[in-house]
């Protein structure tokens, strides 16, 4: 039971001032003021899921504040849909704070896990990974930009100890066996790759496809013949983080070039957890695929 009784809660609703709306002291505009570290359920076709969401607007200068309950309420109202994936969702959410927020621009950020099946190169035992992917969204004046984004974990093999290797060791005899690496130290990495959805036609199977193409992907189940491989394409193949960004790129080049229009951004950062130093190496570049287009010609 209320304490108060309805009809003097609705009173003071409809007689009270609308403290948002009031003017604040300082009259300064804010770029992003919302929500994050929340949880919205989202139906992409496999039963409603849980995804970490962040939710904000800009504020303008004359506006004190935003109405907090009303971005939950719409990522509440929004659970009942379903969504062709978590990019449409972001979209569909960000118009909808916009409006009750009577704000000119509102921006939404997902992110989750999606099953990816692995399939054993050798053994052909199928697994399932946990891949981490998200989604954004910013709308302005109505127009909305969406981006989507996918982190996947990987193995690199030091090209340069391998080459210092080449001078210490009489390689003749192994030169005629593909099969002969030289040592060198590997390290687990992480790449992340995200592409601007402009022409909303392109999805997560698409970045799966190109983080594939350019990297030595690692596995939660890999039987020994399985490992066997990976190591030793890691080391045949055998890359820097420069490697990595530049390859991914040119993967995202190749599949996705003739689909996107050129003004399209893609971002790609990689971490690597270096074996041997207490450091790890990072390495990003954020271009557009006109750009990427012309560096690659």
């Amino acid at each position: 039971m209320p304490i108060f009784d309805r009809k003097l809660h609705r009173r003071a609703v409809t007689s009270g001032d609308d403290v948002p709306e009031q003017r604040p002291s300082v009259e300064i505009p804010l770029d992003h003021v919302g929500i994050g570290g929340t949880f919205a359920w989202i139906d992409t076709g496999k039963g409603p899921r849980p995804y970490e969401v962040e939710v904000g607007v800009a504020l303008p200068a004359d506006k004190r504040g935003i109405h907090m309950s009303r971005i939950r309420e719409v990522i509440s109202r929004l659970a009942d849909t379903r969504f062709r994936d978590v990019a449409e969702y972001a979209e569909e959410a960000a118009l909808q704070v916009a409006q009750v927020q009577a704000s000119r621009t509102a921006t939404v950020s997902v992110k989750g896990r999606e099953p990816v099946e692995t399939v054993g190169e050798v053994s052909g035992i199928r697994g399932i990974e946990a891949r981490e992917i998200g989604a954004s969204a910013t709308v302005s004046s109505g127009r909305a930009r969406r981006f989507l984004w996918m982190k996947a974990d990987h193995i690199t093999a030091c090209p340069c100890t391998q080459e210092y290797s080449r001078l210490l060791v009489d390689t003749e005899t192994a030169s005629s066996s593909r099969a002969h690496v030289m040592p060198t130290h590997s390290q687990r990495s992480t790449t992340s790759l995200k592409v601007e959805d402009a022409v909303r036609q392109v999805g997560f199977a698409d970045l799966a496809a190109c983080l594939a193409e350019a990297l030595h992907l690692t596995n939660d189940l890999l039987k020994r013949p399985d490992e066997a491989e990976l190591v030793y394409r890691a080391h045949l193949h055998p890359q820097f983080a420069e490697d990595v960004v530049r390859e991914v790129a040119a993967a995202v080049l190749r599949r996705l070039g003739d689909r996107l229009p050129g003004t399209a951004s893609v971002e790609v950062e990689s971490v690597s957890l270096e074996s041997i130093h207490s450091h790890n190496v990072i390495c990003r570049l954020s271009s557009t695929i006109a750009a990427l287009s012309g560096a690659t010609r």
